[in-house]
């Protein structure tokens, strides 16, 4: 027997009944791209905790549940932009420096081939859960991710950033706008009531008309496809959910994640939650037994916006593409509306998905 099939053998447990069974799952996520541990966790259910220790006993190292917080360390790398490739951080425990690290497969059948050569290393080897590696990663480079997000947009887009000053045709005609509002203020009690009627129908009767309207409208439910395609050639994608005190909706937004009619193994769903709303950080923490689910808490720091969070969240992320909605629109989503999520990014859904190639 392989080393490769030996290990999902041995992290699925009881749920693998023999080595053909082994084999069969390690054919299917390589056949469908995704890492072997990844599909054993969103598809067949088993927790990234599980997995890790469970390769911990068949390597033959040590398993810690997370990453210790009161270790000294340092953490590597200094760029941003390699953050998200990180699997590993060396820590000060007592006399020596031990790695903490959360591989992939590849590196687990790696390291058990280096543990034959030089067996002394597993003293200075310890496995994690890659989300306790993560969340560790965020924690540690809280402050340069925080600078990196507020300067991300003047970086990129230096027209855009609402820092810049108005432009001069801007500056006048705000002031001529505000200067003809306080003239009609004053002039009202002095002009005759048929003059400033139009204007009252413009601002009371047009948006009646404009609800009335739209009731006469019927809606259109979004079409059922029952065509899958082929799972192994869908993209992966992020989704990023911001949210800040909304804690009575998060309930609502895990059920429509999980209602998705993608594969879950081609999913990497991250709520981005400002820290301090506290409530919405517990909500979310009761939902991660989902394991495509994961948290990004960003610290409390000006400004507290959507746009910053989502850059603070996209520099720890591994997943190539994307994708960013709103809490109230997602919570409309059906299972059918996920299929512009296969088009990409051939054909960007309009509205409610907006995505970012990284």
């Amino acid at each position: 027997m392989s080393d490769a099939v030996e290990l999902i053998g041995q992290v699925l447990g009881n749920a693998c009944l023999d080595a053909s069974m082994a084999r069969a799952i390690l054919e299917t996520a390589l056949e469908r791209e995704v890492d072997p541990l990844h599909y054993c966790a969103t598809v067949l259910g088993v927790s990234d905790a599980a997995l890790m220790e469970r390769a911990a006993a068949w390597i033959g190292l040590a398993f810690y549940p997370k990453v210790p917080s009161h270790l000294e360390g340092q953490l590597q790398p200094l760029r941003l932009e390699a953050l998200r490739d990180v699997r590993l951080v060396r820590l000060k425990v007592l006399d020596r420096d031990v790695a903490f690290c959360a591989p992939d497969f590849l590196g687990l059948l790696r390291l058990k081939a280096a543990l034959r050569q030089h067996p002394e290393l597993a003293r200075y080897l310890c496995l994690v859960p890659e989300r306790s590696l993560r969340s560790y990663l965020v924690r540690g480079a809280g402050r340069a991710l925080i600078d990196s997000a507020r300067q991300n947009l003047s970086r990129r887009w230096p027209r855009a950033a609402a820092q810049l000053e108005l432009t001069a045709g801007a500056r006048s005609a705000f002031v001529l706008g505000v200067v003809m509002l306080v003239a009609l203020v004053l002039m009202a009690p002095y002009v005759s009531q048929l003059y400033l009627l139009p204007f009252a129908i413009l601002m009371l009767v047009v948006p009646a008309l404009v609800r009335i309207a739209a009731l006469a409208v019927t809606p259109h439910e979004a079409p059922q496809s029952s065509e899958r395609g082929n799972d192994a050639d869908l993209p992966v994608y992020s989704v990023l959910i911001p949210l800040r005190d909304e804690a009575a909706m998060v309930p609502q937004l895990a059920e429509a994640m999980t209602a998705l009619n993608y594969p879950p193994d081609k999913l990497d769903i991250i709520f981005v939650v400002e820290a301090s709303s506290t409530t919405t950080v517990e909500a979310v923490q009761a939902q991660l037994h989902h394991p495509q689910f994961s948290l990004v808490a960003v610290p409390d720091a000006a400004p507290r916006t959507k746009p910053k969070a989502l850059d603070f969240a996209l520099m720890s992320r591994r997943m190539p593409i994307s994708a960013c909605g709103w809490r109230d629109c997602i919570t409309r989503w059906k299972p059918s509306i996920s299929a512009p999520l296969k088009k990409l990014p051939h054909s960007w859904a309009p509205g409610w998905l907006s995505a970012r190639v990284g």
